[in-house]
């Protein structure tokens, strides 16, 4: 949350950017972004027909239009391949936008051009982060008591 809340803060000196939300599985619950300092005037969700090219498509959209400062999307693990990931890399780096991939628990296994990679889990009343891949890092496992989650965050993996 406090990077969203970052990444929407209003800056007169700066151009107003977007944060995409592409296919999310549940509609955000704004009242909750808010309390957490998130302006919810700068989200902008995006729902591609069905299809993972469609998906694929849309986040390379938003991050090359240089109108995104950051893009949140949820991708099957059969959709993104090795050159797809590597052009959504590059893109980020290119326009200096953030991209965070939602993917399932066994995309873990496949290859990734990722600077940062982590898997959350439930482990007993803690979540359990473990680093997969840290770009000048080591791997490692954290377990961060009192926060639960629920069954859908539990199966995210981001890129």
């Amino acid at each position: 949350m406090p990077a969203l809340a970052a990444l929407t803060k209003e800056d007169p000196a700066k151009p107003k950017k977007w944060v995409a939300w592409i296919a999310p599985p549940f509609i955000p619950y704004a009242p909750a972004l808010q309390q957490h300092g998130v302006n919810i005037d700068r989200l902008l969700m995006i729902h591609p027909t069905s299809g993972g090219k469609n998906r694929l498509w849309a986040i390379e959209q938003a991050v090359r239009s240089g109108s995104s400062v950051g893009v949140l999307a949820w991708v099957a693990a059969a959709d993104a391949d090795d050159i797809v990931l590597r052009r959504l890399q590059l893109a980020a780096e290119e326009q200096g936008c953030w991209v965070l991939l939602f993917r399932p628990a066994n995309a873990r296994l496949q290859r990734s051009p990722a600077a940062l990679r982590i898997h959350l889990s439930q482990a007993q009343s803690a979540t359990r982060v473990e680093i997969i891949k840290c770009r000048g890092g080591r791997p490692g496992v954290v377990d961060v008591a009192g926060f639960a989650l629920d069954g859908a965050a539990s199966q995210a993996s981001s890129r």
